[in-house]
């Protein structure tokens, strides 16, 4: 009987863990989709005349301090960081080269390396991948924005909301800038 008792445990608590909302392998269209639209309005006051893309994901793992302590102050989804965090260091090919990717009204390459300009003449984007809400109407990501190689930039997390169809992000307070 109490064997019994016990594999049906263990069967449940395998069952359940299963369920857990992971992010997939592979970089998909609703994630393009986040970074089209950020993209769109972070730069559209100000594009960049040289804008570049990352052609893979930046490791960003929010339960790491400080953004652990960031984010959890302003009421970032738990679910959505642990989906972060279980990614660990690993990054994923972006292709930004496909045009139904990545839409954005201005030109820009997709690069390996910080592009070999002077300092201030470029942006560089390299993106996170995105945790989503399970309906997929609000997303987690980070983004790192360069401007030479190690010499400026900033970055920071970003939560978005889905309404009306369009994405409205807020660059969140405390973590916004990196050094």
């Amino acid at each position: 009987m109490r064997t019994n008792l016990l594999i049906t445990v263990v069967l449940s608590i395998v069952a359940f863990s299963g369920c857990a909302r992971q992010i997939p392998n592979k970089v998909t269209a609703d994630e393009y989709a986040v970074y089209s639209a950020w993209a769109t309005g972070h730069f559209v006051k100000n594009p960049p005349q040289q804008l570049y893309f990352s052609s893979r994901t930046g490791v960003f793992d929010p339960l790491a301090d400080p953004w652990k302590s960031c984010l959890q102050k302003d009421g970032a989804s738990e679910s959505q960081m642990k989906q972060l965090h279980v990614l660990g260091d690993a990054q994923y090919a972006l292709d930004f080269y496909q045009s139904s990717n990545l839409q954005i009204p201005w030109s820009y390459k997709e690069v390996d390396r910080v592009p070999d300009l002077e300092p201030g003449t470029f942006r560089l984007i390299t993106f996170s991948r995105v945790a989503f809400t399970r309906d997929h109407s609000g997303a987690l990501f980070a983004f790192f924005d360069a401007c030479a190689a190690g010499e400026c930039g900033s970055g920071g997390y970003v939560q978005g909301q889905k309404q009306g169809g369009k994405w409205i992000f807020h660059n969140l307070s405390g973590c916004v800038e990196l050094s």
